[in-house]
């Protein structure tokens, strides 16, 4: 498509067929206020409207007008996609005994389809994100005074009932000097390359005395490094990335040296809890429980799926420090690896009252446990749980980052001390009543997945957008997957001016590792393909395009070559290519290689 109008008006029309709805003065609706806004009413305004149909489907009522102010409305509802929305609610906007799935899932792929399309802000909500950042952070800053003290305690209590025989094992390793850290790949506060992150150039006194210098970075005898005081400690930079158009996603840059020494503990937190009972409960790389939970729950209504704003900035550094005070080494580490300052654009530098920003490797897993132990205390609370125990808690909690589920009779008494530790519970995303629930990415509503297709990035303009092409590819296929088969036709039509793609068949697709189109026909033809016949493997291959990241490689060599060496023979498996990589991505190009015919249908040609 050439504009996300056009593709907004084509997935309007196929689901208009789909439901048998009529959309002519919708799409007027929809061209003539894309005229006047521009592109901000599909990305910022439309996604607004899906809120207030969410909402409606939690409240079993559409929002009153103030909600969604900026449409005419007939009787009870907006006159917008009313013609979807009268097989959802009533005209007095109450909500039908038996709502049409396919309308809900209608109006959600329509509204949310560019919702999160990567995009640079403008230059007014770069900066609230920014100021934002900086109030928030003053908020926290007497929160540790409004604690009351016997929830604290039992906030302390049930996290060493749930976590304290994993703390005991981190502090002893730390104690011992196990850990074994890692660079990520991201960028660090001194803009420091791959490479110049191994010459280990900065490294500060409070690090050196848990994290010893000669001990993590040579290989070869005691070398003494030149520390850094914590008065002269770089901050954080703070930077803002693309995340909607609305708002950008605000992260915080850490130094090299405490980037460093946050993995080596992440590692050892994720294998603990994934080897173990924990890992019922609470999950850091797989979303599935959570979805399952929510779909589950959309047609039960027995849980509730909370979601958290801010939810990184809102974890007061005292938390933290009341959980781990009693490991002297485990909370020594964590609060020499954690900055105190940050530098924000517009702002200054700032003291930090936060625990971490995103950005940090600790930020995630220490977030999420101290979010489960607030919420295993309200379900206590509440009687939904005898006792703050994993055996008692799998099955009826469950968290990942800031996606909660709990039980619904303990929504308030969870929300409550949520709340009351300093988090936010964002009450738009947050479901209980009803029979609408989100969680991990996953939406439900009575069972029905109505999980919408989104537009991740700008649509390419010609042949040389390789990574905008490949995005498109992907939204083609998702789309196709999604049964809006009469938009895929459509672009389908344009792909071919800009590319030749083979089509491979849909339970093949994901192992493929090449630029294609999904199908459910085994039998398409290749004319459109150049094919060749391999005689040293005796089948045929097609030339098919590949996509390839243009970035830099690196070679780690000399002592900092040797130190990963021995890293990866302790961890085997997980460091094995760190000190022979490439540096990420920001230019792509797209190249053509042979591939067997059996990868795109399933049979040798």
């Amino acid at each position: 498509m050439k504009s996300l109008l056009k593709l907004h008006l084509s997935v309007l029309a196929e689901l208009g067929r789909q439901c048998s709805v009529d959309i002519a003065r919708d799409s007027y609706t929809v061209t003539c206020r894309c005229e006047d806004e521009g592109d901000s009413f599909l990305t910022i305004t439309l996604p607004a409207f899906s809120k207030a149909l969410e909402r409606g489907l939690s409240d079993g009522a559409w929002p009153s007008r103030d909600a969604a102010s900026s449409w005419k409305y007939h009787r009870g509802l907006p006159a917008f996609m009313q013609g979807f929305l009268t097989r959802v609610f009533d005209l007095n906007g109450r909500l039908l005994r038996d709502p049409d799935v396919d309308c809900i899932r209608a109006i959600r792929q329509f509204c949310l389809l560019s919702q999160k399309v990567k995009r640079e802000c403008t230059g007014d909500r770069i900066l609230n994100a920014f100021l934002s950042f900086s109030r928030t952070d003053e908020e926290l800053m007497y929160l540790p005074g409004r604690i009351d003290p016997d929830r604290m305690r039992t906030f302390v209590r049930s996290g060493h009932l749930l976590f304290g025989d994993m703390l005991s094992l981190l502090d002893r390793k730390i104690a011992n000097f196990e850990l074994i850290p890692r660079h990520g790949p991201g960028a660090v506060a001194e803009k420091s390359s791959q490479l110049e992150k191994r010459d280990y150039a900065y490294w500060t006194d409070r690090i050196d005395s848990v994290f010893p210098y000669w001990r993590y970075t040579r290989n070869t005898g005691y070398t003494s490094p030149m520390t850094v005081t914590p008065h002269s400690e770089i901050p954080v930079r703070v930077v803002g990335v693309p995340k909607t158009q609305s708002t950008p996603r605000i992260i915080a840059i850490e130094p090299s040296a405490l980037q460093y020494a946050q993995q080596g503990l992440k590692r050892e937190i994720y294998e603990y809890i994934g080897r173990g009972s924990l890992g019922q409960i609470l999950g850091f790389q797989d979303q599935s429980r959570n979805q399952d939970m929510a779909r589950a729950a959309s047609s039960s209504q027995r849980f509730a799926t909370l979601d958290l704003s801010e939810a990184s900035d809102r974890v007061h550094w005292y938390l933290v420090y009341k959980l781990f005070e009693r490991y002297p080494h485990l909370w020594e580490f964590v609060n020499a690896t954690r900055s105190f300052r940050a530098d924000v654009p517009e702002v200054g530098v700032i003291p930090l009252q936060k625990f971490a920003s995103m950005g940090s490797a600790l930020t995630f897993p220490i977030e999420a446990k101290i979010f489960t132990i607030l919420a295993a205390c309200g379900m206590r609370e509440q009687g939904s749980v005898r006792s703050v125990t994993s055996r008692q808690l799998v099955g009826k909690l469950s968290v990942y980052g800031d996606d909660i589920i709990v039980p619904v009779d303990s929504t308030a008494a969870v929300v409550d001390w949520l709340e009351h530790f300093g988090a936010k519970v964002n009450r738009h995303k947050s479901f209980w009543t009803g029979k609408f629930r989100e969680s991990c990415g996953a939406e439900y509503y009575d069972g029905h997945d109505v999980t919408v297709v989104r537009v991740r990035s700008e649509l390419p303009s010609s042949r040389q957008d390789a990574a905008e092409i490949a995005a498109y590819i992907d939204l083609r296929n998702r789309l196709f997957l999604a049964g809006l088969w009469g938009v895929v036709k459509e672009m389908d039509e344009e792909l071919e001016s800009l590319i030749r793609l083979p089509y491979v068949y849909a339970s093949l697709s994901t192992q493929a590792g090449f630029l294609h189109l999904v199908t459910f026909d085994k039998s398409h033809d290749l004319r459109h393909m150049k094919t060749r016949f391999n005689p040293h493997l005796h089948n045929t291959e097609v030339r098919v395009p590949v996509l390839k990241p243009l970035s830099r490689s690196y070679r780690v060599d000399g002592e900092a070559g040797l130190l990963e060496w021995f890293h990866s023979s302790l961890r085997r498996g997980d460091l094995l290519d760190r000190y022979d990589g490439q540096e990420r991505a920001t230019t792509f190009n797209i190249y053509r290689r042979w591939a067997p015919v059996y990868q795109l249908n399933g049979s040798a040609a």
